[in-house]
């Protein structure tokens, strides 16, 4: 299938990177689904504007459901180490109902400004890789040989997951700037899930769910994500996880974009280096 340029560098590029959570459920023999149906737990972002603030015990009880996360995924000082990594994954790519593409994907984050992705898709025509990165200031992508400065709208996208992504790190949503408030109970797979929402006027809410029984990160629901000049539902959830050192980190991911599959990984590796922060900047 014949995919415009201007597609692969940018829609593929960014929607390959768009779902690289950071922590698992714990094992799991049920094979990978994807979650369809809105959350039904929350306000979306548009509408909690006008809802009051977080009492004292609302965030409190917050607190203490991020805190058993926290724990459960290795305990601050391991969790530290997130802020600067290196992941690959493997899997697929379904940017389009009738369009699936093997996909392989090396991402690297150095939070809270900088991101650099570099994404092999496999087509009818052999394998092209296209790439992107952001950093304080500034972005770029590239495909096909040729470098340009990220436009104003994939920037603020790009910028956008890199801040789902740094939440997902669990430590940073201790942070004074966001309103936290617990969230009812859900399930999938039969197991039942709590919940928290956080929320920051300049950004999506993003909802997490953690494992009642583990503590550990399950499902990520952002119920008005912005993507392409587009809002809709976006669900991740977190069907394998492993340890690397010492950390809980996923090693299994399904997610969609409203009611449709979006992509898979099959199989997530990571690193924790030291990164020169010229790596991010435009070749």
């Amino acid at each position: 299938m014949h995919i415009p340029n201007s597609a692969a560098r940018y829609v593929l590029a960014f929607s390959a990177m768009a779902s690289v959570g950071l922590f698992g459920p714990g094992c799991d023999s049920s094979p990978p689904q994807l979650i369809t149906k809105p959350a039904q737990t929350a306000p979306a972002a548009d509408d909690d504007s006008g809802i009051s603030p977080p009492t004292a015990a609302e965030r409190e009880e917050a607190l203490r459901r991020l805190d058993k996360a926290i724990a459960a995924h290795g305990g601050n000082n391991r969790l530290n180490r997130l802020r600067s990594m290196t992941m690959e994954m493997k899997g697929m790519l379904q940017p389009a109902p009738d369009l699936r593409l093997p996909a392989e994907q090396r991402l690297t984050i150095q939070f809270p400004g900088r991101l650099r992705l570099a994404t092999d898709l496999t087509k009818d025509s052999g394998r092209e890789r296209v790439e992107l990165a952001i950093y304080p200031g500034g972005g770029w992508h590239k495909g096909q040989g040729l470098v340009e400065d990220m436009p104003g709208p994939q920037l603020a996208d790009t910028q956008r997951e890199l801040f789902v992504q740094w939440l997902m790190t669990l430590l940073p949503v201790r942070n004074e700037q966001f309103e936290l408030r617990p969230l009812p109970d859900s399930k999938v797979y039969d197991r039942v899930l709590t919940g928290i929402s956080v929320r920051r006027t300049d950004q999506p809410t993003v909802q997490l769910y953690f494992n009642k029984d583990s503590g550990l990160l399950t499902r990520v629901v952002v119920p008005r994500w912005e993507e392409a000049g587009q809002k809709q539902l976006r669900e991740i959830l977190i069907t394998d996880h492993k340890k690397t050192d010492n950390i809980t980190l996923p090693a299994a991911l399904t997610e969609s974009r409203g009611n449709n599959p979006f992509l898979s990984w099959v199989s997530i590796d990571y690193r924790f280096d030291e990164i020169d922060a010229k790596f991010f900047d435009k070749p």
